[in-house]
C-alpha cells in the first residue's frame, strides 16, 4: 500500500455533530438553535445526501464544513490529508428534513488520483475557492472537470467564494468568479467562514434543490407508472392482494 493510501486510510473519519434536538434548528441569521414548533413531524419527509466540499488548500473548505456544523472558526490552518465527513440535519420549510453527509476532501495535489474515488455518488458539490487569492481562481476549470468526469449528471454544483470578510481582497476576484460561475451555468455564492456570513444559507439552498430534484423525479416516475399501467386489467389482481399497499410518509429518501 503506498505511503498517501495508508495517510488517507488514517484520516477518514465519521463524525457527527452537536447532538440533535429534533424540536431545534439552526438559525440562519444568528447560526444558533432556536425552536421549530410549526414542523409537522407526523407527516415529514426525510431526505439524504452526499455533498462533497472540493477546491484547493486553505481555501476554508474544513473551515465552512465546521462553522455549519459546530459553529466553530479556528484562525490557525492545518491541511486535510485525507478525507472527513460530518453529518448534519436540516428542516426546509417545515415538511421535510434533509441529512447532509458532508465529506471535506484535502486539496493537495499528491491525493488527488485518492479523493477522487469519493466523488462517487455524490448529490452536492461545493467548488471552494479564496476570494483573496486569485491562483485559486485560476485551478477552477481543473476542480470542475475533475467533478464532472467522476458524478453523475444529475449532480448539483454550487460555486463558493469563501473570506469574503477580508475588507482588502481584490474585488475584480469576484467577477471573475461570476463569469466562470456564468459560463459553466453553475449557482455562485459568497461566504465568510470565519463571520459565518452565508455559510447556513448556501447549505440551505443545497438541500432545498436537491430536495425539489427528488420530488421532480418521483413525479416524473410515478406519471409514467400512471401511463404505463392504463392498460393493466385490475381483474388479474387477486382480492387478497387489494388494499395493501402503504405508502409511508415518513421513509428516508436518498436521489
Amino acid at each position: 500500500m503506498s505511503k498517501e493510501k495508508k495517510i488517507l486510510n488514517q484520516t477518514i473519519t465519521g463524525n457527527i455533530g452537536m447532538p440533535h434536538n429534533p424540536a431545534m434548528d439552526l438559525d440562519e441569521e444568528n447560526n444558533n438553535l432556536g425552536p421549530k414548533s410549526q414542523i409537522d413531524f407526523k407527516n415529514l419527509e426525510n431526505f439524504e445526501f452526499k455533498i462533497i466540499l472540493i477546491g484547493d488548500p486553505g481555501v476554508g473548505k474544513t473551515s465552512i464544513m465546521s462553522k455549519f456544523i459546530l459553529n466553530e472558526f479556528k484562525s490557525s490552518y492545518q491541511s486535510t490529508l485525507g478525507v472527513e465527513f460530518k453529518t448534519k440535519e436540516l428542516y426546509i420549510n417545515n415538511t421535510s428534513c434533509a441529512r447532509l453527509k458532508i465529506w471535506d476532501t484535502c486539496g493537495q495535489e499528491r491525493f488527488r488520483s485518492i479523493t477522487r474515488q469519493y466523488f462517487k455518488n455524490s448529490n452536492g458539490v461545493f467548488l471552494v475557492f479564496d476570494l483573496s487569492n486569485k491562483d485559486t481562481i485560476k485551478k477552477l476549470n481543473i476542480w470542475l472537470k475533475d467533478v464532472t468526469d467522476n458524478i453523475d449528471d444529475e449532480c448539483v454544483i454550487f460555486l463558493i467564494g469563501n473570506k469574503m470578510d477580508i475588507k482588502t481582497r481584490d474585488i475584480t476576484i469576484s467577477e471573475e468568479a461570476k463569469q466562470f460561475a456564468n459560463d459553466k451555468k453553475l449557482n455562485y455564492y459568497e461566504v465568510s467562514a470565519k463571520t459565518g456570513s452565508g455559510v447556513v444559507n448556501v447549505f440551505e439552498k443545497m438541500a432545498k434543490k436537491l430536495i425539489s430534484n427528488c420530488k421532480n423525479e418521483r413525479n416524473t416516475t410515478d406519471e409514467g407508472n400512471k401511463f404505463v399501467n392504463r392498460n393493466l386489467n385490475i381483474e388479474e389482481y387477486s382480492n387478497k392482494d387489494r388494499g395493501k399497499v402503504e405508502v409511508n410518509r415518513n421513509r428516508m429518501t436518498c436521489c
